[in-house]
This record gives structure tokens, sequence and C-alpha cells, in this order.
């Protein structure tokens, strides 16, 4: 799904995490705006706060993509 995101949308940012990953199931957080995970950083010393501030000016990045390896 991430490859055909970045194959179909030029420039696109990803930001994939692994914090508070239930170690059962494997599942995470998958949302975290209204959490204070918001600022938390999580990949590369970066939060997802930090990415969305960003891309707002301009600084298209993706982040966490090695966790999909």
């Amino acid at each position: 799904m991430i490859q055909e995101l970045q194959s179909k949308i030029d420039g696109v940012g990803i930001f994939v995490w692994n914090y508070g990953q239930d170690e059962k199931t494997t599942a995470t957080q998958h949302t975290t705006i209204n959490f204070s995970t918001f600022f938390t950083p999580m990949s590369q010393d970066k939060s997802v706060a930090d990415w969305l501030h960003d891309a707002v000016n301009g600084q298209v990045n993706s982040y966490g993509l090695e966790l999909l390896d």
C-alpha cells in the first residue's frame, strides 16, 4: 500500500510508527492527533507534530518506512 501511494502521489510524505505496539497482536495505535503521542518523537527523533509542521511549511518527508521491511 505504501509503495502504491508513493508511485501515484508525487512528493507524498508518510509517517509509520510502532509506538505502543501490542506484543500479542502487534497492533499499534493507528491515530495520534488527539493523543499526547502526537508530540512524542517516534522516528528519527521526529514526532507526528514535527512531521506535519514541516510538511505544511514545504518540507515533506517520510519517516519509519524501515518498519515495513
